[in-house]
């Protein structure tokens, strides 16, 4: 695993035109806040998703077919991250709600003990701490099976394939999927921290950093997409079970 992770990590320069795609990448990367350019990232991924093993780094020729599938990985996205938006989002709400430990009723009931008081308000902040909790631990969970799902898309071409929930789910429980996933996640991890050293660096430290952070995420598509598609390949040329008479 540690060679392949090497091998995709070297490979992503591999492109005669690599210079030009780095440049484009970076400065998508820099300015995803203007939405736009995530949505072309997102359309780039699914192009390095579906590079053949032998294929150079692909670049960011037809605008247009790269934004058709970024909206369309957007809406996967979206889809399966709605436990974790739904669990920020009444952890917001539930934060401006007020606590009811410090409030008028111990206040007017003599002065109670500061312990009583703290205890109280625990108890009123539980709920808040519980909701941003559970988007923690869901938030991993979401972001695996939206990754498998994207896969599917990108591969068959069909967004049907992504919210085919028997077969994502199929291929999210096998072993080899989460080992090679969590083989792309170490690489996409280590290259974000690698990305905020980099923009503290005074002038370019944006840029550097928003270079770091494309590099890492075409290395990481690329060693999951590589991984993928030998088990495809794995397991299709497996030998069947002879039909019975």
């Amino acid at each position: 695993m540690i060679a392949d992770i090497d091998t995709a990590i070297r490979d992503v320069t591999r492109a005669d035109d690599w210079p030009d795609v780095a440049l484009v990448g970076t400065l998508l990367a820099a300015t995803t806040a203007l939405v736009l350019p995530a949505v072309l990232l997102a359309g780039y991924a699914v192009r390095v998703l579906r590079a053949d093993t032998d294929d150079p780094t692909p670049g960011f020729d037809d605008v247009e077919a790269l934004a058709t599938d970024g909206v369309r990985v957007t809406g996967i996205l979206v889809a399966y991250y709605v436990p974790v938006i739904a669990a920020v989002g009444v952890g917001r709400s539930l934060v401006g709600v007020r606590p009811v430990g410090g409030g008028f009723l111990l206040s007017a009931a003599s002065r109670p003990s500061l312990v009583l008081n703290s205890f109280l308000d625990l108890l009123s902040s539980a709920p808040v701490v519980a909701a941003f909790v559970a988007a923690a631990v869901l938030s991993p969970v979401c972001a695996y099976l939206s990754t498998v799902a994207t896969t599917r898309y990108a591969l068959q071409d069909e967004l049907g394939a992504a919210f085919d929930v028997s077969a994502v789910w199929e291929t999210a429980a096998d072993a080899t999927t989460v080992r090679h996933w969590l083989a792309a996640a170490f690489v996409a991890f280590a290259s974000s921290l690698v990305a905020a050293a980099a923009s503290t660096l005074p002038v370019v430290g944006p840029f550097a950093g928003a270079f770091v952070t494309f590099y890492g995420l075409t290395a990481a598509l690329s060693l999951w997409g590589r991984e993928r598609r030998a088990v495809s390949v794995e397991r299709s040329n497996a030998p069947r079970p002879a039909a019975q008479a």
